[in-house]
């Protein structure tokens, strides 16, 4: 029986961290795209966390930590991705769940930001919803979307200043 993990990426794991969030459209070489990831401040500033079978990668994503007081302490998620061979499986959902679950259970943090280039439905299924347009400055054709206890989103929301750092400092 096959057993899936949620674990925190290891530096031998970067390498094939760096080919699943690989995009050909880029125009650049797979080797052009690991040389720009392992000399990128932004990758080494976050954690990378996979979900791994049997030691084979399956899907990943890297998180950042947003502490800026007097500010709620909030995690940015971002490069979530699942190999294609391994699509459409719940692996990418299963990821995020249980990253999700380490933050809100071990850190006590309750505010989740992400940038989605994939629409609005798969993260919503997942508890965020979109920002809105007043809230957001992103990058054309992706969503800004935010995930809090339902009782804090209004206040969370209309705090510009607060998601304008958030942003900023995920994106």
């Amino acid at each position: 029986m096959s057993v899936l993990r949620i674990r925190r990426a290891e530096e031998p794991d970067l390498e094939t961290v760096y080919e699943m969030i690989f995009d050909p459209r880029e125009g650049i070489s797979l080797d052009q795209h690991r040389a720009r990831c392992r000399s990128s401040r932004k990758l080494k500033s976050g954690v990378h966390w996979v979900l791994e079978r049997d030691g084979e990668l399956l899907s990943s994503l890297i998180t950042y930590r947003f502490d800026h007081p007097p500010f709620a302490p909030a995690v940015g998620i971002a490069n979530l991705n699942t190999f294609s061979a391994h699509r459409n499986l719940g692996h990418a959902s299963r990821l995020l769940r249980g990253v999700l679950r380490e933050f809100e259970s071990c850190q006590g943090i309750e505010i989740f930001y992400l940038l989605s280039d994939i629409g609005t439905a798969f993260y919503e299924r997942l508890g965020f919803r979109a920002l809105p347009v007043s809230a957001s400055r992103s990058r054309a054709g992706s969503v800004p979307m935010l995930r809090c206890r339902p009782e804090a989103w209004e206040t969370t929301v209309k705090n510009q200043s607060y998601l304008r750092d958030l942003m900023v400092f995920v994106d």
